[in-house]
């Protein structure tokens, strides 16, 4: 039997040549993804910011020379810097995102109490109408009865200074309102961080494959997201 028959069968692949840039990008593409790719498919983490942070400042290092080390001294800076910035922008949509569950758990508590006032309201309503209905001449205990059981309808309904059902839906409609921004700005927030994050890997690639247009593109693109993050806490966007 032909020992081979059973062996995994592997695509061949021509060796990549170091004096073909398009080579060299796609190798140098490879070698960030396998630390950084990752982490922008599932979100990065606070950590993960500061530690693609310190590997451009190692890739400054490992690959500086002449020249080249000025340009790429300048890269690993940039890089770190809006790794730094990215670290800031997460924390702030971290908070938005906590402000965020906390109105919406207060919206639900306020409708919940609201929707209680409505039944208690509902069985007010019914029970003076039903008595009404029922004895046809009224004596002065059943009227009492009846005006106050409407006296507590009308408290249900409208309860100025304290939690009738127009002002809980006031204040429910408050904190839906208050929710719904902090969502915004925890996706406008996400967005900045993603482009800062996009510069550092295409900041990184440039130390390692030297063009600049990489470089061009990282800082233009994070200076697009750090730009997005002011607009955010501005209340522009």
């Amino acid at each position: 039997m032909d020992k081979r028959a059973g062996a995994t069968l592997k695509p061949h692949r021509a060796q990549a040549s170091p004096f073909n840039p398009l080579d060299r990008a796609r190798d140098a593409w490879l070698k960030v993804c396998n630390a950084s790719g990752a982490r922008i498919r599932r979100g990065w983490t606070v950590m993960e910011s500061v530690e693609m942070a310190k590997e451009s400042m190692e890739h400054a290092h490992a690959h500086g020379g002449g020249g080249a080390d000025v340009w790429t001294k300048r890269a690993a800076i940039l890089a770190s810097s809006f790794a730094a910035l990215a670290v800031i922008i997460e924390m702030s949509a971290n908070h938005a995102q906590t402000s965020y569950l906390a109105h919406h758990v207060t919206a639900n508590d306020v409708w919940a109490q609201y929707q209680a006032k409505s039944v208690r309201r509902a069985v007010y309503s019914q029970a003076a109408d039903t008595i009404e209905a029922m004895v046809p001449s009224l004596p002065d205990a059943a009227k009492a009865a009846i005006d106050k059981a409407r006296r507590e309808a009308a408290r249900m309904q409208n309860e100025p200074g304290a939690d009738g059902m127009q002002q809980l839906r006031v204040k429910a409609e408050h904190e839906e309102h208050a929710r719904d921004h902090e969502v915004h700005v925890y996706e406008q927030y996400e967005r900045a961080a993603r482009g800062l994050q996009i510069a550092v890997v295409l900041s990184g690639l440039f130390m390692v494959t030297r063009m600049r247009w990489l470089l061009i593109g990282g800082a233009s693109i994070g200076g697009i997201g750090l730009a997005w993050a002011v607009a955010t806490l501005a209340g522009v966007v």
